[in-house]
């Protein structure tokens, strides 16, 4: 390895200041350097698939039952209908994140979801 490469990973890996910028940036850098690089970037892609879908499915199937608990009485068809809602309202809502300023609502969700977020849930009255 060259010293310049190993002076731009490096200068790569210290502009990396968000998980964004860690995943999409820095990573993409180390997984470069090692032996076969494009059989652990697959291998790096389809965790970082999975674990997007498996934190899409447990947070629509929180929001479900949030909604289907405050209606008890319904048929299954309207769960149909109310879960094709949730869906195309989360696709809305995510669109946001497809445009140039995407990384950064990503930093600033994350930022207020996280901190203020879980901590105006935590103290909130339980039913």
């Amino acid at each position: 390895m060259s010293v310049h490469h190993a002076r731009s990973v490096l200068m790569t890996l210290c502009g990396a200041r968000s998980l964004a910028g860690l995943v999409f940036v820095a990573y993409p850098a180390g997984l470069s350097l090692l032996p076969a690089p494009n059989v652990w970037s697959a291998v790096f892609f389809l965790t970082l698939l999975s674990l997007g879908l498996d934190s899409a499915m447990a947070m629509f199937e929180g929001w479900a039952c949030v909604v289907s608990d405050a209606w008890p009485h319904s048929s299954p068809l309207t769960r149909v209908a109310t879960n094709a809602a949730l869906c195309f309202t989360g696709f809305v809502l995510s669109l946001v994140f497809c445009t140039d300023a995407g990384l950064f609502y990503l930093d600033l969700v994350d930022h207020y979801v996280s901190s203020y977020g879980l901590l105006s849930a935590g103290m909130a009255p339980s039913a």
